[in-house]
């Protein structure tokens, strides 16, 4: 489910205004909620959802979206809360998600209209079985449909905590059990695994693994199921992932479930100990090869070029590591470099105004020319990079602050089958990368060729692609190119 605001250009009036309206997503299916204003098309920036300033009205229309916005973010809120609970039995079909979501936005009293939503589309547990709820895959290949009250009284136990023989006898799930020899084996594995990826494995892979495995052990403390190799099935990660999604507590925020990017990070991970221990001999089962570790789409936010101007030569005081932090994140932005080569740079690496490295990340050959801002940047620090700033992401975004650039623009997260659209000033959703993000962008709008750039950054065409989006600014210009 997405909600933006944007404008209706097929319903331009005589005058040729287009109406604003918020616009709801789901599949296929598109449905609108009119704000009750207009504004002439080249006015509103689609990328930011915001008027611009060289419209007369902007304040009073930039007041009405961020209003629309901040309803936005309070009905994802109680959308999600209506349709991320299958306990209580909350469902909606794929239809019904836009007019369901159209009245919980549109209602003066939310918390009174989602009582009622939810009244409506409460389902009993024989229903959610049907409806294959992850959580209760296991019930539906174990029980026929139709014996519904022995469903019922199953699922009402497994739910109550119950674990008596008759419950593990009819559905066979054996106990979660750190005694067991084949528990050990696995743990032992996991072990020997972490000892290899501190030896061979950036710092980035391995620190991660203990809190991958601890979440992993919590999950089938939880649900009691056991732990070992030939119990990773498709099954397995299926239940696992909507854990994940939907009951795994995150630890920053302290909200349960986590967004799909990080579910898909956890579960590589976990997926990457399985297939080193099945190319080791430890492990002779590859079912976890059929989990779904597909990973999401996401929203790509970076400067343009004036953003980037504005951060060359910023017209506020900032503290000695924010200057710092700043160079380092310019001289990425008008080279492509990853942080991690970044800070490998040397001066060794130039020759004739190119740069030549070979990416830390994926070995790759890259070769790039040093533009002026890079180069001055190297001139300033003598050609040896200030690289040891603490918080450097912090920094970056304290500058971005104090310079100006916090126009507010949205972020779509995924959660399980939910999309949570978050609203912030554009420096909150800048990191370090982002620079690598405005390197690509920049060069594109420039007209530098896709193949030419792929040599440069280091990146296949189509994962190359990934990092470009094209504002509208851009997609004007192209269009009025063209000579049709």
């Amino acid at each position: 489910m997405k909600a933006i605001i944007t404008i209706r250009k097929d319903k331009k009036n005589k005058f040729g205004l287009c109406p604003i309206v918020v616009q709801l997503n789901e599949g296929k299916t598109v449905l609108r909620i009119p704000l009750g204003e207009s504004v002439e098309p080249h006015f509103f920036n689609s990328e930011y959802q915001i008027v611009s300033q060289d419209c007369q009205r902007h304040k009073v229309l930039n007041e009405l979206i961020n209003k629309a916005k901040k309803k936005i973010k309070e009905t994802n809120y109680h959308f999600y809360e209506l349709t991320s609970d299958p306990e209580r039995g909350y469902l909606l079909k794929p239809d019904e998600y836009c007019q369901v979501y159209k009245q919980i936005y549109s209602s003066d009293s939310p918390e009174t209209e989602l009582d009622t939503l939810k009244e409506k589309y409460s389902h009993t547990i024989e229903e959610i079985v049907i409806y294959r709820r992850p959580l209760f895959v296991r019930f539906e290949k174990r029980i026929p449909f139709d014996k519904y009250a022995e469903i019922n009284n199953l699922i009402e136990k497994y739910l109550a905590g119950v674990r008596d023989e008759f419950v593990k006898r009819i559905i066979d799930l054996p106990d979660y059990d750190e005694s067991d020899n084949d528990y050990k084996r696995f743990m032992d594995a996991w072990d020997s695994y972490y000892r290899y990826c501190k030896m061979e494995k950036k710092q980035s892979t391995y620190s991660r693994i203990p809190n991958n495995r601890k979440i992993l052990v919590d999950f089938c403390k939880k649900y009691n199921k056991p732990l070992t190799f030939e119990d990773m099935t498709e099954d397995f990660g299926r239940e696992f992932k909507y854990y994940l999604a939907n009951e795994h507590v995150n630890i920053y925020n302290k909200e349960k479930g986590v967004s799909n990017g990080t579910v898909h990070n956890i579960q590589k991970s976990i997926c990457a100990f399985l297939n080193w221990a099945f190319k080791k001999g430890l492990n002779t089962s590859l079912e976890f090869k059929k989990w779904d570790t597909r990973k999401p789409k996401s929203d790509q936010h970076y400067l343009r070029e004036e953003e980037l101007n504005q951060l060359v030569n910023p017209k506020v005081s900032i503290t000695p590591a924010e200057e710092k932090a700043k160079d380092l994140f310019l001289f990425a932005a008008y080279t492509g470099m990853r942080h991690s080569d970044v800070i490998r740079f040397n001066k060794a690496l130039i020759n004739d105004g190119i740069i030549k490295y070979t990416s830390e990340k994926t070995g790759k050959k890259c070769v790039v020319k040093l533009l002026s801002v890079a180069k001055q940047i190297l001139e300033k620090y003598n050609y040896e990079l200030p690289i040891k700033v603490s918080d450097c992401n912090g920094k970056i975004k304290s500058v971005l602050r104090k310079i100006g650039i916090n126009q507010e623009v949205s972020r779509t997260l995924q959660k399980g089958k939910a999309n949570i659209q978050t609203i912030k000033p554009l420096s909150d959703f800048i990191t370090f990368h982002s620079a690598r993000r405005s390197f690509i962008n920049l060069m594109i709008s420039k007209g530098v060729q896709v193949a030419h750039l792929s040599t440069m950054v280091g990146n296949d065409v189509p994962s190359l692609m990934v990092y470009y989006k094209a504002d509208t600014t851009q997609i004007d210009r192209v269009m009025s190119e063209l000579k049709l």
